[in-house]
């Protein structure tokens, strides 16, 4: 049997010990309208904003479409846009391409698409891939020949009811080549990429093989996409490998769900192996109930950064869950975010400057609807003016200083818990001036600097709020 190190966490107030601080959330960003929309997939692009791909119902009066949204690097919408009206479909893993571009992958009407567009997301050309029953992709990547290879499913082709499917394209689209990998049984890939030999790597998850209902497969192929190894991991329930990357020594770091293994009914895993997939170390991580990995990447110093989920910790019924671990997967800090809502998230990646982008959806209205849910963290190293250490025991607007004031002041807003925090300043006409905040804050203080160079000289009025839970006013006097 499978020797394991378990590592089993407890709950504690509504997050659970590490042994670092996670780092601050800077900013939280919700995408959506009334109906369901989910985000699959975020990356930084090159201007150092963020690209975002899932689907929403909401832009048309019918089946879903696949979303593309382009954010700033403040989360801040710059442009979004809808492929497939009039067709179900949906988008799983966006990547912008080498002309600056971006290329989408998911699935349309039940065949595998691949969407291809120019820098502000005007479509340049798509592609389908399928036969008579339902086929999609899960994950894109450009190749080094500045084609794409394309990791999904097909119930078209194959050995048995499902099997993995790997299509390797030109730079238009056009398939040069396809492989399946299956058996009898139902046999599924999430995740992919080109590997250092210019070989490719594929994780998901089989029925057909292995120990128990589904265990983990990994398989690699060479160039051509003939394979050169797989291996399973799994013991007697089920497990599922959701997330791949080729780490820096070669190897391979696989984040999914284990039921065989751990505390709970089933635990976020996370498997690493050497080059030809044998394993050198796996960890759990969870509680009593349902926790799971959905993406997984190597940070800069080695370690790795997890999203997934957790129903055992945290404020709800499921919440978001971040574990940053080391490089031999011993967790350093881990975060829970979700405060009264239902959220699950499904993708994440280290930034530029050190700290982290995440994607995934969050559950509105009792669960009828969902919004895309795009979450900021600062780098652990970084010293976050806008929240200290201690919570506030009550949302608070603290007294302005200085005030009078002759150019800038400074204003303070303490938050109990992670909340939507509106700070805006009106004239004494009750003239909205500015807004300084509007956005979900972590519990905390977090202070605004109210800058009147350009401002006559008078009284101007301080409006904090937070829906629900606060209201308050304050007047400043300006003096020149």
């Amino acid at each position: 049997m499978r020797q394991l190190s378990y590592i089993i966490i407890f709950a504690a107030l509504a997050s659970i010990p590490a042994s670092a601080q996670p780092p601050d959330t800077l900013w939280t960003r919700t995408f959506g309208g009334i109906e369901w929309e989910e985000a699959y997939s975020v990356q930084q692009a090159n201007d150092g904003g963020f690209i975002i791909s899932g689907w929403t119902f909401y832009f048309d009066d019918g089946p879903s479409d696949i979303w593309l949204i382009k954010t700033d690097s403040n989360g801040q919408e710059e442009w979004n846009q809808t492929f497939g009206v009039g067709h179900n479909g949906g988008g799983y893993c966006s990547q912008q391409t080498n002309d600056g571009g971006f290329v989408i992958t998911g699935w349309r009407s039940g065949d595998m698409l691949l969407i291809k567009t120019d820098a502000t997301g005007n479509l340049e050309w798509d592609q389908t891939f399928g036969g008579q029953i339902l086929d999609g992709g899960r994950s894109v990547q450009q190749t080094a020949d500045n084609g794409y290879i394309i990791v999904g499913y097909t119930h078209s082709f194959g050995a048995g009811w499902c099997d993995m499917w790997l299509i390797k394209t030109d730079s238009t689209g056009n398939e040069e080549w396809n492989q399946t990998f299956g058996g009898t049984d139902w046999d599924f890939a999430y995740d992919g990429q080109q590997t250092y030999d210019g070989g490719y790597i594929i994780a998901g998850s089989t029925e057909s093989f292995g120990v128990g209902g589904k265990d983990v497969w990994l398989i690699k192929t060479d160039q051509a996409g003939d394979e050169e190894w797989n291996r399973t991991f799994g013991g007697e329930g089920n497990e599922i490998g959701w997330s791949v990357q080729q780490t820096t020594d070669g190897g391979y770091i696989i984040t999914g769900v284990t039921w065989s293994f751990g505390a709970g009914r089933s635990d976020l895993w996370l498997v690493k192996t050497d080059s030809n997939g044998t394993e050198e170390w796996n960890r759990t991580f969870g509680g009593s109930e349902n926790d799971g990995g959905y993406s997984v990447q190597q940070t800069i110093d080695s370690g790795y950064i997890i999203t997934g989920y957790t129903k055992s910790f945290g404020a709800v019924v499921r919440d978001l869950w971040l574990i940053k671990t080391d490089s031999i997967g011993i967790e350093e800090w881990n975060k829970t975010l979700g405060d009264d809502h239902a959220v699950t998230g499904l993708d994440g990646q280290q930034t530029e400057d050190g700290g982290y982008i995440f994607s995934g959806m969050i559950q509105l209205f009792g669960g009828d609807s969902s919004d895309v849910w795009l979450i900021r963290l600062a780098s652990e190293e970084d010293d976050v003016v806008e929240s200290t250490t201690n919570n506030p025991a009550e949302y608070v607007l603290e007294e302005i200083c200085p005030n009078p004031f002759n150019s800038t002041t400074t204003i303070t807003v303490g938050v109990p818990t992670q909340s939507e925090l509106n700070l805006n300043i009106f004239n004494i006409t009750g003239q909205q001036i500015t807004t300084l905040a509007n956005e979900r804050y972590a519990p905390g203080y977090h202070q605004f600097t109210f800058n009147a160079d350009e401002l006559p000289s008078g009284i101007y009025f301080i409006h904090a709020s937070v829906p629900g839970k606060m209201s308050e006013v304050r007047k400043v006097v300006l003096i020149r």
